[in-house]
């Protein structure tokens, strides 16, 4: 790479995880507001209420799949010399995360094809309501499962950074320990009942801080070049 190459790669990088965070929080905070806990009628109606909005989330979910697994290639590039097999390894956990992803997101579209006259559906309004409820379960637990793949990229990506020396190593730290929460968080999510609330926005607080503090500082100030050092021992 040229001198200007990781700075183009970092400012890429910075600008897909901008993306990715944006249409995260609009997409699984406007999914949220469709379900009424227990109430399988009351979350089909919302669904057939909500076409607009539900169709931005459809999309938002849909450039958030494309961004997550396009950055993969930049993130990449960007970190191999410091380590090419860990930065491969990476690349793998994100674009698996994808596929998980994508596959989560084909429950949504399900729900969504649930939105027309509940009668048209042949199950009537209450066999409608629950097909909607266990199809957006279904993408409750698939995201969960790639939840844990995605915190295992970010634990690689996290030594990757601490070693590269490419942002400050409390930043790659930062990043590390997010991972690790993104793991715990997600498997307590799948064997823990009632997971949930402040005990899971605590757990994730790391994650947060070090996500958003990666985008803006690959944004604002890419990254510190000539001295990467590549295999240091944490």
């Amino acid at each position: 790479m040229n001198r200007r190459s990781p700075q183009r790669l970092a400012r890429l990088t910075g600008l897909l995880f901008l993306v990715i965070v944006v249409c995260g929080m609009f997409a699984t905070t406007a999914l949220d507001g469709f379900v009424v806990a227990g109430d399988a009628a009351a979350t089909a109606e919302n669904v057939r209420s909500g076409r607009g909005l539900f169709t931005a989330v459809l999309l938002g979910w849909t450039v958030l799949l494309a961004a997550d697994a396009a950055v993969s290639v930049p993130l990449y590039l960007l970190l191999r010399d410091v380590d090419g097999l860990l930065a491969l390894l990476a690349m793998a956990f994100r674009l698996l995360f994808a596929a998980l992803l994508g596959v989560a997101v084909t429950g949504v579209f399900h729900a969504y094809a649930l939105r027309g006259d509940p009668a048209s559906t042949g199950v009537g309004a209450a066999g409608s309501g629950a097909r909607a409820m266990a199809e957006l379960a279904s993408f409750d637990t698939a995201f969960l499962f790639g939840l844990v793949v995605f915190g295992v990229h970010l634990l690689c990506v996290g030594v990757l950074l601490y070693r590269s020396r490419y942002v400050p190593r409390a930043l790659g730290a930062l990043v590390t320990a997010g991972g690790v929460a993104y793991v715990v968080d997600s498997l307590l999510g799948l064997l823990v009942a009632g997971h949930g609330g402040a005990a899971s926005t605590a757990l994730l607080m790391p994650a947060a801080l070090g996500e958003l503090g990666l985008t803006a500082w690959l944004l604002i100030k890419g990254v510190t070049t000539g001295r990467p050092h590549p295999k240091e021992t944490v």
